[in-house]
């Protein structure tokens, strides 16, 4: 009712006319007609509803009902057997699981091989075993087991490692020659192999952590600068360490002395925000030899093939905006200024949201309060590597970093990965923000824990003799008819 009042009043006073609405009241309303018409008009579409009726459920016929396979199965099904291993070991056997698990020196069989043979007591360790313990040709025995000396281990060891119809690892070997004397243990075992030089050089290698150490800058007197190419195109970037500003020079070629040029243009550009740069560095590459010209700065070259990950991200940053506009035919003249603008002006989160010119314009005072709320992720340790001490023999890792993350083809399988020379750590020192990373110092190079295989002091460098067979060349497919071609050593008519 009320609507039908609403719509019989409005018709009346002429409310559906435009120029009603407008103020136009001298003006005759709208004609029933028209009114009618613009109802039929405004009239909204109708809505297609989903029809909520419940249909029968169609039946199913038998052929397609799934037979319930547990349904057919014997009700009364026996419990399955629950085996359990227990093996009883005898008064000899847990004594002697004693013995190696005491794993006793030399000096302490000596001081046993001397009281044996002068009808002394027996030290006070080997008390507990004097039963089983005698003497036999200068040779000590637990029973029937011998005890071995530690070159006999070690040449036991060693044929066993070198046969090729014996296990290869410390644990199959302990587990084959276990039962062939009294004090062969795991650790000795396992220490033996160790000191092989080919077991070595062919060591296993550890993949380095995420973060490996953290670059720390507290003030804009550090660049950094690198080379890359996008679609062919060479490009020369430059940044500050601190505040992240970055100037990437569009180059033609990148010989030394254009590089050098680059160089000094950005350090006179930082120079006119009131910062100096005496800190550059970069990679060893040939583009980079005469920046040691420049006076007053110190240029630190890095390992080779090791990347400078602070100057990579900038690249980065660079490469995914303008490779957009070089696919879309752009030259980098056009658009590579226009895209450093926006990478300066950026918000940095871990600058406390400054920008790099924002950066660039605060004192030394105000950059260390900034670098101060840093917050650096900490690189992890390998926990399950031997502790490197001062003074301890290591082999150094011939893989570079980048190949280290992704070995290459030629590192693949088995092969030397490590120096064939030993050396010794003079120095170690803990990285910043860190609790337990170290890096240790080596004739000067310094190097993380993965990068390093500590050997015991004495390295077995002999190779016994193996078996072997005799020497036969490899076989080889005569049949032509797959349509391969098979080279031969059969001489034919034909070659004469």
């Amino acid at each position: 009712m009320i609507n039908r009042f609403r719509e019989w009043l409005l018709d009346i006073v002429g409310a559906y006319d435009t120029d009603f609405v407008r103020g136009k009241i001298s003006e005759k309303p709208i004609s029933k007609k028209e009114i009618t018409k613009l109802k039929k008009e405004s009239v909204p579409k109708e809505i297609i509803k989903e029809s909520k009726k419940i249909t029968k459920k169609r039946p199913i016929p038998e052929d397609y009902e799934i037979d319930n396979v547990l349904m057919q199965l014997d009700p009364e099904l026996p419990e399955p057997k629950k085996y359990k291993i227990v093996k009883t070991y005898t008064e000899e056997e847990k004594l002697l699981y004693h013995f190696r698990f005491i794993n006793y020196t030399e000096e302490s069989f000596d001081l046993l091989r001397n009281s044996l043979k002068n009808n002394l007591a027996l030290p006070d360790n080997f008390e507990r075993f004097s039963e089983y313990l005698h003497l036999k040709k200068n040779r000590l025995y637990f029973k029937d087991l011998p005890i071995l000396r530690p070159q006999e281990i070690q040449s036991l060891c060693r044929n066993i490692w070198f046969d090729p119809t014996k296990p290869f690892s410390p644990d199959k070997i302990y587990q084959l020659i276990s039962n062939q004397a009294a004090n062969l243990s795991r650790s000795k075992i396992r220490k033996a192999i160790q000191s092989i030089e080919q077991y070595q050089l062919r060591r296993e290698l550890r993949r380095p952590k995420e973060v490996e150490a953290n670059f720390i800058v507290t003030s804009s007197n550090t660049m950094v600068c690198d080379m890359f190419w996008i679609n062919k195109i060479a490009f020369f970037n430059c940044a500050e360490a601190f505040s992240g500003y970055i100037k990437t020079y569009h180059v033609k070629s990148g010989t030394a002395q254009l590089i050098k040029s680059c160089v000094e243009d950005f350090i006179k550009e930082i120079k006119n925000y009131g910062k100096t740069i005496s800190r550059l560095i970069c990679d060893r590459g040939t583009e980079n030899q005469k920046l040691k010209d420049i006076p007053n700065l110190n240029v630190i070259f890095t390992k080779v093939a090791q990347p400078m990950h602070l100057i990579e991200y900038f690249n980065s940053l660079v490469a995914k905006r303008i490779n957009l506009y070089l696919d879309l035919g752009l030259d980098p003249s056009e658009i590579l200024e226009l895209i450093l603008v926006g990478l300066n002006n950026r918000k940095r989160k871990r600058r406390n949201h400054f920008s790099p010119i924002e950066i660039l314009e605060m004192n030394t005072t105000q950059q260390k309060r900034i670098a101060s709320d840093i917050i650096y992720r900490l690189p992890q340790p390998h926990y399950n590597m031997k502790k490197i001490h001062v003074g301890s023999y290591v082999r150094i890792l011939k893989l570079s970093r980048k190949d280290q993350r992704v070995r290459p083809m030629s590192y693949k399988g088995y092969k030397k990965k490590y120096s064939e020379e030993v050396y010794r750590v003079k120095s170690i020192k803990i990285v910043r923000g860190t609790l337990n990373v170290f890096k240790y110092n080596i004739n000067g190079t310094e190097y993380f824990r993965n990068e390093l295989l500590l050997i015991p002091e004495f390295v077995d460098k002999k190779i016994p003799e193996f078996p072997k067979k005799q020497f036969s060349y490899p076989i080889e497919d005569d049949d032509d008819s797959s349509g391969i071609y098979v080279p031969s050593d059969i001489e034919s008519e034909d070659d004469y």
